[in-house]
């Protein structure tokens, strides 16, 4: 894959072939930690976006956000065997895309629209994205490492459509339609290290690296008098592209 996933996964495969047979199988883990459990992590970081820019079109057509903004995960670890666990995540990414003005709106659309934000801004800069997949389990009595692989869906910048039209001082009708699809289907890689502070409570550090298998593209066209003068059409793959880091704590929920 890209050089980005490549570092992951030869951190992985080492750690992974490394490690002893017993380690695997649970041996170190304490006695309040049998090798059936639930497992919950509430972490905060960053998200860097890693979104490339193909030569030769017009990107200016579709949202962008910052390089890095800062992040809410939210995961759920099942651990069902010696080896292996299964897991589900939600994150939030926070920011205020930078939107593609495709036209200049009137004073009474601008306070709207500024009203309308301001009201709503809770929702317009939280981008959601969720993952499931498996773990691989390296426990000791209180260091524990879950190299993860899995499949999720994740918003890069909101999804939008919309059309306009005006009639300008010689009597032109112009009408503008934009639309915007920027959510896909990703491919996620990534680790995370526990150390235990007590006999339930752990400090968790997570790293991750997420690719987008879709890819996220914008459209817009203008025409007068219903003759079609202007058509744009911008697609990017690696729209969605990301690192993620952070920190947080996770508690053992229930035991089977």
């Amino acid at each position: 894959m890209i050089r980005y996933a490549k570092i992951l996964f030869s951190t992985l495969a080492y750690v992974c072939c490394f490690s002893s047979p017993g380690q695997a199988q649970g041996q170190y883990i304490g006695i309040d930690r049998p090798q059936k459990y639930f497992k919950l992590d509430f972490s905060l970081g960053g998200n860097v976006d890693l979104i490339g820019s193909p030569s030769g079109q017009d990107v200016s057509i579709l949202s962008s956000r910052p390089t890095t903004v800062p992040s809410f995960g939210l995961r759920t670890i099942y651990l069902f065997s010696p080896k292996v666990g299964a897991y589900a995540g939600f994150r939030l990414n926070f920011f205020k895309e930078r939107k593609f003005n495709f036209y200049k709106p009137g004073l009474f659309e601008e306070i709207f629209t500024a009203f309308f934000e301001g009201f709503f801004r809770p929702i317009l800069i939280s981008h959601p994205s969720i993952d499931a997949g498996l773990v691989y389990r390296i426990e000791r009595r209180r260091w524990n490492m879950y190299p993860a692989i899995g499949i999720g869906y994740a918003q890069y910048v909101n999804t939008r459509s919309r059309s306009t039209s005006r009639t300008d001082g010689n009597g032109v009708r112009n009408d503008f339609r934009y639309e915007q699809k920027a959510s896909s289907t990703t491919f996620n890689i990534g680790v995370s290290i526990s150390h235990f502070l007590t006999r339930r409570g752990y400090l968790i550090l997570n790293a991750g690296f997420q690719q987008p298998l879709q890819a996220s593209y914008a459209s817009f066209s203008q025409s007068q008098n219903e003759v079609e003068i202007a058509h744009i059409t911008y697609r990017n793959p690696t729209a969605g592209r990301a690192v993620m880091l952070d920190v947080g704590y996770g508690f053992i929920v229930t035991k089977k």
